[in-house]
C-alpha cells in the first residue's frame, strides 16, 4: 500500500525524547499544549545482556546523554504520565522529581501482575497524590487526554495503557508497549481515537517474528481507516537493526524517534556485537 511519505515533522509542541533508535531502551515523549507541559514515560534502561555481551561503552555514554535530556524535560513538565511499571518507562531515581506535578498513571493495585505491583511501590512509597488513568479521560490545560483500558504487553503477563492527547494542533496516540498492534483491543483503541500522529512500539521482531503477519494486516486496516495518519515506530521493533526489511512497505511510510530528531537510527543494543567486535 503506497502512502504519502512527505516530510511532516518536526511539529511545534512535540518532542520525541528518548528511545531505542536513539540508543537506549526507552519510549519517552514530551507534549507542550501551549498551556501545560506533559511528559509520558520518563524512563530509560540498558539491557544487561544482548548476544551474551554486556553493554558497550557507547551504549553507556548514550544512556547518560539521554538521561540528562529526560531530566531536562521532566523538570519543565507540569504533568507526568506513566503507562506501566517497567523501568524503561519510569526510572526510580526520577520519582522525587514528580513532586509538585500532576501524576496520572496505571492503577498500581488492580489489573496488574506481581512484579509490576512491586515496582509501582517505588512510586507510591514516595508520591501519595496521583490519579489512576485506566480507561479514564482527563481535561488538562490546552488538551484532552484519554487512556485505554489495560492492554496486553505482548505475550508477557504485564499490561499497559495507551495515551491519546488532543490539542488544538494535533491528535496524538502514544501506544506504549502493545507490541503491535496485534491484539484486537489495541487496534480498536487506535481506530476509535483516530490520531493524526501514531507513535507505535511495534512487534519485538528481535525475539521472534511470529506476529509479523498479524501486525502487517492490522497496519493495513489502520492505513485504510486513517489514510492521513503520520506514523512513528520505535522501541521494541527498532531493537532489530534489520526491522525495515522485515516490515516491507511499512518502513517506507514511517519515521523513528531518531528520524524525527534529524538523526540516523542508532539502535546500539542491536549493534552491540558489532560494536564489541570493532574494539
Amino acid at each position: 500500500m503506497q502512502r504519502d511519505s512527505g516530510k511532516w515533522y518536526p511539529i511545534s509542541g512535540l518532542r520525541l525524547l528518548s528511545s531505542d533508535s536513539l540508543g537506549v531502551r526507552s519510549f519517552s515523549i514530551f507534549v507542550d499544549t501551549g498551556e501545560e507541559k506533559i511528559i509520558i514515560d520518563p524512563g530509560l534502561d540498558i539491557a544487561p545482556l544482548r548476544f551474551d555481551l554486556p553493554p558497550h561503552p557507547r551504549e553507556i555514554e548514550r544512556f547518560y546523554e539521554l538521561k540528562s535530556r529526560i531530566i531536562q524535560y521532566l523538570e519543565m513538565a507540569d504533568v507526568v504520565i506513566i503507562s506501566h511499571f517497567h523501568h524503561d518507562h519510569f526510572s526510580k531515581e526520577f520519582v522525587p522529581m514528580y513532586m509538585g506535578k500532576r501524576l496520572i498513571m496505571k492503577d498500581p493495585q488492580r489489573n496488574i501482575n506481581f512484579m509490576q505491583k512491586k515496582r509501582a511501590r517505588e512510586i507510591t512509597d514516595v508520591i501519595k497524590d496521583y490519579k489512576i488513568a485506566d480507561g479514564r479521560e482527563f481535561r488538562l490545560k490546552g488538551a484532552g487526554v484519554k487512556f485505554s483500558r489495560p492492554l496486553p504487553h505482548g505475550t508477557t503477563p504485564a499490561v499497559v495503557l495507551s495515551t491519546f492527547i488532543e490539542t488544538n494542533r494535533f491528535k496524538l496516540l502514544h501506544t506504549s508497549d502493545i507490541s503491535g498492534p496485534v491484539e484486537e483491543e489495541a487496534l480498536g483503541f487506535i481506530l476509535e481515537t483516530k490520531p493524526d500522529i501514531l507513535i507505535l512500539d511495534g512487534p519485538a521482531l528481535y525475539i521472534n517474528k511470529k506476529h509479523r503477519d498479524t501486525f502487517l494486516k492490522n497496519m493495513d486496516i489502520i492505513f485504510e481507516k486513517l489514510p492521513d495518519v503520520k506514523l512513528v515506530i520505535d522501541h521494541h521493533t527498532t531493537r532489530d537493526p534489520g526491522w525495515r526489511n522485515d516490515l516491507e512497505y511499512i518502513s517506507e511510510n514511517t519515521i523513528t524517534f531518531a528520524g524525527y530528531n534529524g538523526l540516523e537510527d542508532q539502535p546500539l543494543e542491536g549493534m552491540r556485537k558489532i560494536l564489541w567486535e570493532s574494539c
